[in-house]
């Protein structure tokens, strides 16, 4: 066990006693902290910091854009900016009566609770009004502060780890306005601020354009099953109105989306193409699913525990931020047990349909709900990759968006997985498509590391300059 010897003095001067906030790590960070010149974020702010807040309705509810005030929450605010891929609205006369948590350009907004806590983002001049909730700090500089400063600092390792050592310690991370106010921002001239700014600024901006190439890649790889198998599905069409004869719904499903013509034009398509269209559960063994523990009680060490977010989008899994269960809890998931060349397939939630094959594991692993596995009998002949290939195209996405159900949630049972049919090519067909996509991935997979490199540099560059390492531009 790690052990560090402190001074009686600095501990009760911080007020902490818990051995996370006392770590060596954050001992040593202080000591180099000491050697600058700091002063507490609220220092460089017009108004005391404070936080958004959630509506009480009162039979209000969420509109639409052109209805209501764009709300802003934690999962939106991102280091490279606000993520508004998925948006939400308040009505005016909500956003009107939440002052407290109105947001405007050029403020500064800091994560404080939960997955995403230490995320910062400064709202863009295009946003002329926006509310937010209370897992979202509000940080308004004063005229003389760069914004866009504040935020390279906050997001550089010497804001890191003082928003880490203050919110560590609970069992859900959380900064508490007090402490964002007291986070210590280093002194410097404005020339510098607008120095720090533009050189993570052009770091952000190279890491984008890396990534939208790499993003085209892969989807040039998501387009190659289609080529390989010749099927072109341009020209089927989601119409917005059409029959179904009520045979075909009696004893059945009786929404839309099963029935839509982009999804009926497709397997009509399949069934034109191949003389073998086989159905997932045929190819497989049963389809199974995990489980999450009573209590959502995780260890340190044990038996790995995938979710959702452990697949990526190169048909990987990522092991970053990878919970583990115990033996015990493990070995009552015995039948839905992770092996190698196991295809898991998303089935819950936001990214319903994503799929991995796992490779290159030395022990089983077990998943939550959310995910299924698929593991090919062995007297098929279907290569994995292959499949997860399939499954990602456009052909298996069709599918697993006309046959999961349209809830609040959507979700896709076991049942409807085993569904998805799936044609049946040679093997040396099934390996050029691997092929192919795995140049497609692997160009993709380098473009991202070189993205998140140079934003890794940029940020190392900015300390040295905060620390007088590196000289800065003439001012």
């Amino acid at each position: 066990m790690e052990s560090v010897l402190l001074n009686i003095k600095d501990i009760v001067s911080s007020g902490r006693w818990d051995y996370d906030y006392n770590q060596v790590k954050y001992v040593d960070f202080e000591r180099k902290l000491q050697s600058i010149e700091t002063e507490p974020l609220q220092i460089f702010c017009k108004q005391s910091i404070t936080k958004g807040e959630t509506p009480l309705w009162k039979g209000d509810k969420y509109v639409t854009e052109t209805e209501g005030v764009l709300f802003i929450r934690s999962e939106n605010v991102r280091e490279y900016g606000l993520d508004l891929s998925s948006k939400t609205f308040v009505p005016t006369h909500v956003h009107e009566r939440m002052q407290r948590s109105q947001v405007q350009a050029g403020d500064v907004l800091l994560a404080i609770v939960g997955a995403t806590i230490g995320q910062v983002a400064v709202v863009p001049d295009d946003i002329e009004a926006a509310n937010c909730n209370q897992a979202v700090a509000i940080i308004r500089p004063r005229e003389d502060v760069n914004p866009y400063y504040l935020r390279a600092i906050l997001q550089s390792t010497l804001g890191q780890t003082q928003i880490h050592r203050l919110s560590g310690g609970t069992a859900r991370p959380n900064l508490d306005l007090w402490e964002a106010r007291i986070l210590r921002i280093p002194a410097v001239s404005k020339s510098l601020q607008d120095q720090i700014a533009q050189v993570m600024q052009e770091a952000y901006g190279k890491r984008k354009e890396k990534l939208e190439r790499a993003q085209n890649l892969l989807h040039c790889a998501s387009e190659v099953v289609l080529e390989e198998l010749d099927l072109e599905i341009s020209q089927l069409k989601d119409e917005k109105h059409f029959t179904v004869s009520i045979g075909k719904m009696l004893g059945g499903r009786f929404d839309l989306d099963l029935y839509n013509t982009r999804y009926t034009g497709l397997i009509s398509l399949l069934q034109n193409k191949f003389s073998t269209l086989t159905p997932l559960k045929s190819l497989s063994q049963k389809i199974t699913s995990g489980a999450t523990p009573l209590g959502s009680k995780y260890s340190e060490v044990g038996i790995p525990f995938l979710r959702v977010q452990n697949l990526n989008d190169m048909g990987d899994i990522n092991f970053n931020d990878c919970l583990f269960v115990s033996e015990e809890f493990a070995k009552t998931l015995k039948r839905s047990m992770i092996k190698n060349n196991d295809i898991l397939l998303v089935i819950v939630g936001a990214t319903i349909g994503k799929t991995a094959v796992v490779k290159d594991i030395e022990t089983p692993l077990v998943t939550n709900q959310a995910l299924a596995r698929i593991r090919i009998r062995e007297d098929v002949d279907l290569l994995p990759d292959f499949l997860q290939a399939f499954l990602s195209s456009p052909a298996g996405q069709i599918q697993i968006s006309a046959l999961k159900r349209p809830v609040a949630q959507g979700n896709l049972s076991l049942t409807e997985t085993g569904q998805i049919l799936v044609p049946m090519i040679p093997i040396d067909q099934q390996q050029e498509v691997i092929k192919r996509i795995h140049a497609y991935r692997t160009e993709a997979k380098s473009l991202k590391a070189e993205a998140e490199a140079v934003v890794a540099k940029a940020k190392a560059r900015v300390e040295r300059m905060i620390l007088g390492e590196e000289v800065a531009d003439s001012e």
